[in-house]
């Protein structure tokens, strides 16, 4: 695990809020491209390509898409307390849950649907037909907890968590649960989440290193 300390000396407030600020644009952009009742052929298109690869690819697919499911947060919070970092713990919990409240919250306000009701020709592999398509949820939880893990990874593990997130998203147009804008708004939302939680949980604390933020969970194995 990389040394939080660091990262938060390194990595200057503004640069996290600047990232924040990205996140939210993203956000932004994608709801206002969004039509409730019908789907551009740009996206369509994006979405039949990926929803109409081989059965075979079902399972390889559906294995990591768990990540982003909401029982993967309690499980991720309970692994890191096992480690002892009460700080990720908390972080994992807060922007898990956040995530998934503010993609019910989204999807409602939104009112868009599943690409079942869009599409006619849409692929369902074990995915509901019915009920709000942006933001993903999933995608959401995914890239909400990929932020918040970030800065506690060595590089190489930053790399795996992010490639995680990205193929929960991937995966979930794939089993035609979501369109691909439904991704890219709930990694959006996912990120900034995250971000905001990373603030609340690691306060700004100079060059003062708590000893817990030194220990690595990958040495500690």
């Amino acid at each position: 695990m990389a040394d939080i300390g660091n990262f938060f000396r390194s990595a200057p407030l503004r640069s996290l809020f600047t990232y924040l600020g990205i996140a939210l644009v993203l956000f932004a952009m994608t709801t206002t491209l969004i039509e409730p009742h019908e789907v551009e052929d740009a996206e369509s298109g994006v979405f039949e390509a990926i929803n109409g690869l081989p059965r075979v690819a079902f399972w390889p697919l559906w294995v990591p898409m768990q990540l982003g499911n909401l029982l993967a947060v309690p499980a991720l919070a309970a692994a890191a307390l096992m480690f002892r970092h009460l700080r990720l713990s908390a972080g994992i919990l807060l922007a898990g849950f956040t995530c998934w409240y503010l993609a019910r919250v989204v999807k409602e306000a939104v009112g868009r649907g599943r690409p079942a009701a869009l599409i006619s020709d849409t692929i369902l592999r074990h995915a509901p037909a019915g009920g709000g398509g942006y933001v993903s949820g999933h995608a959401a939880i995914a890239f909400g907890l990929a932020t918040v893990l970030h800065p506690y990874l060595p590089r190489p593990w930053r790399i795996v968590a992010w490639s995680l997130a990205v193929l929960v998203g991937f995966a979930r147009v794939y089993v035609g649960a979501h369109l691909p804008l439904d991704i890219v708004g709930g990694a959006a939302l996912g990120c900034a989440v995250g971000i905001v939680m990373l603030l609340v949980v690691e306060p700004w604390r100079g060059d003062e290193i708590e000893e817990e933020d030194e220990d690595s969970i990958l040495t500690e194995v």
